[in-house]
């Protein structure tokens, strides 16, 4: 059997690393495959073999029927409850669930001490980002952001959507990372000019994808 590259086997580990503290989920094979293309060409059997390998020396857990995990040191840390507060547009702006329906204990290596709070994303306006309906966003909760942030912002005190942070020849904008366009050519998803009241709620740290 080939000699493993050991400099290959630590980027793959914190690649893998990397991706969990910022989305809360493992990445699959393929997207392994695509971080290191010049390494791994198209094999996906080349790339499990490196997690496997990773695997058995206990820097990670992998099983063929249920994927990535992370390892147990990764997993077994401090704990934090963050609470479900309801949905959240991802199209045009729909009223804010305020009330809290669940609390979560997720864990703080993961998503860090900052205080957070889930919302359920609704609509299909940011997908390009990776968002997709039905996935749970967790929030950062902060009321500023940098310009490019996913933010969740509140229009007219009552409403909210997630949408890109952006600014445009001096104006503040909330982008959607959906560019479908209808049959005339116009975009099915159109950039929000915040008026009136309006203020960001948080900025999107992660995203749990959910899988029909």
């Amino acid at each position: 059997m080939k000699p493993f590259d050991e400099s290959m086997l630590v980027k793959t580990k914190e690649y893998i690393e990397e991706y969990l503290r910022r989305r809360g989920i493992a990445p699959s094979l393929r997207e392994i495959m695509r971080s290191n293309e010049g390494f791994f060409g198209v094999s996906i059997s080349k790339v499990q073999r490196y997690v496997l390998e990773l695997n058995r020396r206990g820097q990670l857990n992998y099983d063929k029927n249920e994927g990535i995990r992370g390892s147990e040191k990764l997993l077994a840390g401090k704990t934090k409850p963050i609470p479900m507060v309801g949905e959240c547009a991802c199209g045009d702006p729909i009223l804010a669930v305020e009330n809290i329906i669940a609390t979560y204990s997720l864990p703080e290596e993961l998503f860090g001490p900052s205080d957070h709070f889930m919302l359920r994303a609704k609509g299909l306006s940011m997908i390009e980002k990776g968002i997709n309906d039905g996935d749970i966003m967790v929030v950062r909760h902060q009321n500023t952001a940098e310009i490019g942030d996913i933010v969740i912002a509140r229009l007219n005190g009552e409403e909210a959507t997630a949408k890109i942070y952006s600014k445009e020849n001096g104006k503040y904008l909330l982008k959607p990372a959906n560019s479908s366009i209808h049959e005339d050519g116009s975009p099915q998803y159109s950039d929000i000019i915040p008026e009136g009241e309006w203020e960001i709620l948080g900025v999107v740290d992660s995203v749990i994808h959910r899988f029909k």
